[in-house]
Formats: C-alpha cells, sequence, structure tokens
C-alpha cells in the first residue's frame, strides 16, 4: 500500500531527526515532543522481531536496510538509557 509506505517514510525521517540531535535512536515510547514517533519506533522493534521469526508483518528486507543505515538499535532491553553509564559509576 503505497499510503503506508509513504507514512513509514514520513516516521523514518522524524527519526533520523531525533538522531540528528540526540545521536541515538532510542526514541522514549513516550517521547512528549512526537509521541507517534516513539510509538512507530516500539512498533519497528515488534515488527522486526515477527519478521526474523518468518510471521506475519509489514517489516520489509528494505525497511530493515534502511533503519540499518542510520544504526537503530533493534533491541534496547540490553542497551543502557543514554547517560545512564555516567549516572551509574557516580559517587552516591
Amino acid at each position: 500500500n503505497s499510503s503506508q509506505n509513504e507514512l513509514w517514510r514520513k516516521r523514518y525521517e522524524e527519526l533520523k531527526l531525533y538522531k540528528a540531535k540526540t545521536g541515538h535512536c532510542r526514541v522514549p515510547r513516550r517521547f512528549s515532543d512526537n509521541r507517534t514517533l516513539g510509538q512507530w519506533v516500539s512498533t519497528q522493534r515488534i515488527q522486526y522481531k515477527l519478521w526474523m521469526e518468518d510471521k506475519p508483518t509489514n517489516m520489509t528486507m528494505e525497511r530493515v536496510g534502511a533503519l540499518n543505515d542510520i544504526d537503530f538499535e533493534w533491541d534496547v532491553r540490553r542497551q543502557s538509557p543514554p547517560n545512564e553509564g555516567r549516572r551509574r559509576h557516580s559517587p552516591r
């Protein structure tokens, strides 16, 4: 569906702007500046998992490639939030 592809591309461009500003693609799910983007990023991770399991999904090889091109992190549960490392090592 071309309208779905256009919407996907729009969110992707928003994500690129977010990364340019923050240096990463870890948009909070409830990102107050753009709630839709936070939800979209979360959906991409869910769709990718389905794609990897050969289950029905909207994820495509092209979308995976585009997200990989901007260093999208597919599994953030194993990642520390930005600046988390510094707080963890600071004196109490």
